[in-house]
C-alpha cells in the first residue's frame, strides 16, 4: 500500500487527542494497561499541538490513570508501551484505539 500523506484539520486533531486521552483513562479502568499506556502516549503527541491544557480535574484523573497503569506494567514495559504510541500518525492512532483486543 502506498502511503500518502494528508493534511489534517485543527479540529480533528483537538477531537482526536481530546478522545485518546478519554480511552486511555478508560483502559485503565478496564484493567488495559498497556493499552492504556500506548493511548496515553498517541495523546501526548498531539494535545500540546493544540495547546490543550487539562482542568484541575481531568488533570488529577490522568495522573491518577498513569501512575496506576505505570505501577501495573512496571516503569520499563510502561515507557516502552508510551514511545510506541508517541511514534504513531494520527491515522494509526486511530485505528489502533479503533480495534478491538
Amino acid at each position: 500500500m502506498l502511503y500518502q500523506e494528508r493534511v489534517v484539520p485543527s479540529w480533528e486533531i483537538e477531537g482526536a487527542a481530546y478522545h485518546l486521552e478519554a480511552l486511555a483513562i478508560l483502559a485503565v479502568a478496564q484493567n488495559e494497561m498497556d493499552q492504556a499506556a500506548r493511548l496515553f502516549g498517541m495523546a501526548e503527541t498531539f494535545l500540546p499541538a493544540i495547546r490543550f491544557e487539562m482542568s484541575a480535574t481531568e488533570r488529577e484523573d490522568h495522573d491518577r490513570a498513569v501512575a496506576t497503569a505505570r505501577a501495573a506494567l512496571g516503569e520499563e514495559a510502561y515507557t516502552a508501551a508510551y514511545d510506541q504510541g508517541k511514534k504513531m500518525t494520527l491515522d494509526e492512532a486511530v485505528m489502533y484505539a479503533l480495534q478491538e483486543n
